[in-house]
């Protein structure tokens, strides 16, 4: 596939920020090696300081916050930043701030019921409780949340920069478009693999006879939404991607998922271009 750098993309960083969770506790330490009759050093006792419900809760926030952000953007190589298309800036803005509201509802109960949760704690640790390992309310207050940074990437415009040689701006230029391409490559195979699987797996369940139970709808919905993804990640703008994700989508989108079940002739026509679809993503080079 043929790409071409834009000078506006984007490298953001989402980083949650949390509090208490699982914690390191080295007087067990010493009691797992006793234990396991192992060396001593060889084991890392740790203890779990929150609620498991807020615990939970707080990890589902998080999973999901950075799961979508993952899906939009194409991973570099310098620790945490990710390559963004300047349209879906937005998108990343508006998931930060859906976790922020979250995140600030569980912050307030960790602060109102602090006195309570930090007794549930004593209680619940027994033993292995220890003065300053229940978060304090000031802690929390600062520490909990998340933080979006955004610097532009640099794609083109290495001219500008003094003191290269020509030589120098090429060579910078080709490293910096084939970090690009090659981080784009393996994301989009990974998508192009997710979508293929869905795709046999329909194209398998089209042709049983006993069709009681198959959901075309979730598989469906779930194949658009790879699609869309793998729309969010050509950073490129490459019109001839563009063309075959939105060919394979409308196909995808017009499959009368709520009556085939019941029609054979219909199963058949989807089967067909399922078909069709599977050889035009074999045959396209990402």
């Amino acid at each position: 596939m043929k790409t071409k750098t834009k000078n506006e993309l984007l490298l953001i960083k989402v980083t949650p920020h949390r509090v208490g969770g699982i914690k390191s506790f080295k007087k067990l330490d010493g009691e797992l090696a006793t234990i396991n009759s192992g060396e001593e050093g060889s084991f890392k006792g740790a203890v779990r300081v929150l609620p498991k419900r807020v615990q939970t809760e707080i990890g589902s926030m998080v999973s999901s916050v950075l799961n979508s952000f993952y899906r939009i953007s194409l991973p570099w190589e310098d620790g945490g930043w990710r390559v963004v298309r300047p349209e879906n800036y937005h998108k990343v803005r508006e998931l930060v701030e859906k976790y922020r509201v979250v995140c600030e509802d569980i912050k307030s109960h960790l602060i109102e019921n602090h006195d309570q949760l930090k007794a549930d704690c004593k209680v619940r640790l027994g033993d292995a409780y220890v003065e300053g390992i229940f978060p304090e309310k000031e802690y929390i207050r600062k520490q909990m949340g998340i933080s979006m940074n955004v610097r532009p990437a640099i794609s083109r415009g290495v001219e500008e920069f003094h003191g290269l040689t020509d030589e120098d701006k090429r060579e910078l230029e080709s490293s910096i478009r084939e970090s690009y391409e090659s981080q784009f490559a393996d994301a989009a195979t990974a998508y192009k693999e997710r979508l293929q699987t869905i795709l046999n797996d329909w194209s398998t369940r089209l042709e049983r006879k006993d069709q009681k139970g198959v959901r075309y709808k979730s598989m469906q919905n779930s194949a658009i939404e790879i699609l869309e993804g793998l729309q969010d990640l050509n950073i490129f703008g490459d019109p001839e991607m563009d063309k075959v994700v939105h060919n394979l989508k409308e196909v995808i989108t017009k499959a009368d998922v709520d009556h085939i079940r019941d029609n054979e002739d219909g199963r058949k026509e989807v089967n067909a271009q399922m078909a069709d679809i599977n050889e035009a993503l074999d045959n396209f080079d990402f």
